[in-house]
């Protein structure tokens, strides 16, 4: 599998990262041992990246295939908090290392930053995960965030090492912009030497029908250091990476994917602004109690709802 080098210290990762919030239990709920027997294949598939955050609550998982592999073929984690505080912000790294079991983090970001405005509101806990950075509790520190402001914005940041930016073939998820707007803004920051590790290449789930198509997609743009991508299961996780290795995809992963059940799954904090219910025309969609609801027997899976939704809350699993 290819690899990229990115941050200061130069971490040297796979295209392909694995994403945990689908098998964790804000989506899938899978299991800790299901979980975890997903990340050991992947590094053995040649992934040496993973995504996590403090919200997914999928530490367990990672800690656990961690006991399964050898200290040499650890893999690199990307890890992530919504704390705007130097002592949130301590509390959030010391609960991931203490959770994962070890004594560094590769990435650290402040989590789903919109602009300016937000990365000052958090500027104290980014001056933390610096100094966290000179003590070597972690490699290399940066943002996450759905906007094109949050990315101008960062790359203005003193010290940061990467942007964890929304990207993908539909522009679903940009809440300030188009996709053009968000390659200008990425294209912008990764020629400051800044690592860019793309997220939401499926635009959560609203692109599994076009899956190849989508990821050729974002491994054709060169800014992409490394993409994050969430799975399931076993067959999930072997298709994408006979995309990303550029090999031919095995009969029964397609026929798995194809025998997979999929749902709609609305985030418990949507606001019912009912943009979705009025997009659907299979009228799957109804606001009950300031919530968007879905009528799994009539809606359709087409993804369309997604796209107009302003916060990225609906997903298809």
């Amino acid at each position: 599998m290819e690899h990229r080098y990115i941050g200061s210290n130069k971490l040297k990762v796979s295209r392909m990262c694995l994403g945990t919030l689908t098998m964790g239990p804000l989506q899938r709920n899978l299991s800790i041992e299901e979980g975890a027997n997903i990340i050991v294949e992947a590094v053995r598939q040649g992934v040496n990246i993973l995504d996590t955050a403090e919200l997914y609550q999928t530490y367990p998982y990672i800690k656990r295939a961690l006991e399964q592999l050898s200290a040499n073929d650890y893999p690199h984690i990307i890890s992530k908090s919504y704390a705007y505080s130097a002592d949130m912000m301590k509390y959030s790294l010391d609960k991931a290392l203490n959770e994962l079991g070890v004594e560094q983090i590769s990435v650290f970001l402040l989590h789903e930053q919109e602009s300016e405005a937000t990365l000052k509101g958090h500027s104290e806990a980014y001056e933390y995960l610096l100094k966290a950075k000179e003590e070597k509790l972690v490699q290399a520190v940066g943002i996450s965030c759905h906007s094109i402001e949050a990315v101008y914005a960062a790359a203005k940041l003193e010290g940061i090492d990467c942007i964890m930016p929304i990207y993908n073939q539909a522009g679903i998820g940009i809440i300030d912009g188009n996709r053009q707007q968000m390659t200008e803004a990425i294209s912008a920051a990764h020629r400051k030497g800044i690592g860019i590790i793309g997220m939401k290449a499926l635009a959560g789930g609203h692109l599994i029908p076009n899956t190849h198509q989508a990821l050729d997609f974002v491994l054709g743009c060169d800014t992409l250091d490394t993409i994050a991508i969430g799975v399931q299961n076993l067959n999930e996780l072997m298709y994408n990476v006979a995309i990303f290795n550029n090999q031919e995809i095995h009969n029964v992963h397609i026929e798995g994917l194809q025998q997979q059940p999929r749902s709609l799954l609305i985030e418990e904090w949507c606001t019912g602004c009912a943009k979705c219910v009025k997009r659907c025309t299979a009228n799957a969609l109804t606001i009950h109690n300031n919530r968007a609801i879905v009528n799994h027997k009539l809606c359709r899976l087409c993804g369309y709802c997604g796209s107009v939704c302003p916060h990225f809350f609906i997903k298809v699993l």
